[in-house]
């Protein structure tokens, strides 16, 4: 319980290979545990690629925000042609 819990699989799913566990033989219980890994594991790929994406872009930010020279005038962010932060 404790490692499909570590392998984040969901409760729901924890329930299911716990029941599987003592109805199935070890061919029946490994087989459906597999499918489960491997789901998981294409949902912490796809995780790690949003993460990389969010990565990127951040850094974008952080280096436009680090660079910028502010101006000679104060200005209103939102009305700034500078801030490029800023999305209608």
């Amino acid at each position: 319980m404790r490692r499909a819990k570590m392998l984040g699989l969901s409760l729901h799913e924890i329930k299911e290979v716990a029941e599987l566990a003592f109805d199935v033989s070890c061919e029946g219980f490994e087989e459906r545990l597999l499918l489960l890994v491997d789901q998981r594991l294409a949902d912490v790929q796809q995780s790690m690629e949003e993460l990389k994406g969010l990565q990127e872009e951040l850094t974008r930010v952080r280096a436009t925000l680090a660079t910028r020279d502010g101006g000679a005038e104060p200005c209103c962010a939102s009305e700034c042609e500078q801030c490029r932060f800023i999305d209608d």
